[in-house]
């Protein structure tokens, strides 16, 4: 009896560790849709693998859903907290404690770290600009372009078409998409926290 539940721990604990050492992919979709008329949009952040994991719709539905991305298992709604009220000194307090805390951090070398740990897969954004004014569209297309001639890398997608109308029309779907070992992030930041912390 004993032997099955060390064999059933050990199995779990491997799957564990297998999961965390496999590497995940983090993917941020987003779309807005700008006219005269409306204002739409949405953002959806993607942490799993190719096609399954975890989707959270930010903007509108606000909920959390789990399995494949195009047909998950389930949803889960994320509803926001009731605020506590708090009395002012003990938020003061509270507030200078963090402060502190936050002080004591190596931020710039943390950040470095766990920027160093992560590889970047794609930023790509296509669909339509155009603004109001065409004078507008033009200098935000130029932006955009120069941009992508400054940056030489394959990983930047960038397939937009100005309309140079004096009509607000500016349809732009954008994904980011990253990906890292969650073992080998947290062993790089925790390192990099304990050598240089004040």
């Amino acid at each position: 009896m004993i032997g099955t539940l060390i064999y059933v721990f050990l199995t779990l604990l491997g799957i564990i560790l297998l999961f965390v050492v496999i590497p995940i992919r983090v993917r941020i979709q987003g779309r807005i849709k700008m006219s005269a008329a409306a204002l739409d949009g949405d953002a959806h952040l993607l942490i799993g693998y190719h096609k399954r994991g975890l989707s959270i719709n930010i903007l509108k539905q606000q909920n959390l859903a789990v399995g494949a991305y195009t047909k998950p298992l389930f949803f889960v709604p994320l509803k926001k907290k009731s605020k506590k009220l708090i009395e002012p000194n003990k938020e003061k307090k509270s507030f200078m404690q963090i402060v502190q805390k936050l002080h004591k951090i190596p931020k710039r070398k943390l950040l470095r770290a766990v920027v160093r740990s992560i590889h970047w897969e794609e930023f790509s954004i296509a669909g339509q600009l155009g603004l109001k004014n065409p004078m507008h569209t033009g200098m935000a297309f130029g932006w955009m372009n120069g941009l992508s001639g400054i940056i030489h890398t394959n990983k930047l997608n960038f397939a937009v078409t100005p309309a140079f109308k004096p009509v607000l029309n500016t349809y732009i779907k954008g994904n980011i998409h990253v990906r890292l070992s969650p073992l080998l992030t947290a062993l790089h930041a925790g390192i990099t926290y304990f050598k240089f912390r004040k």
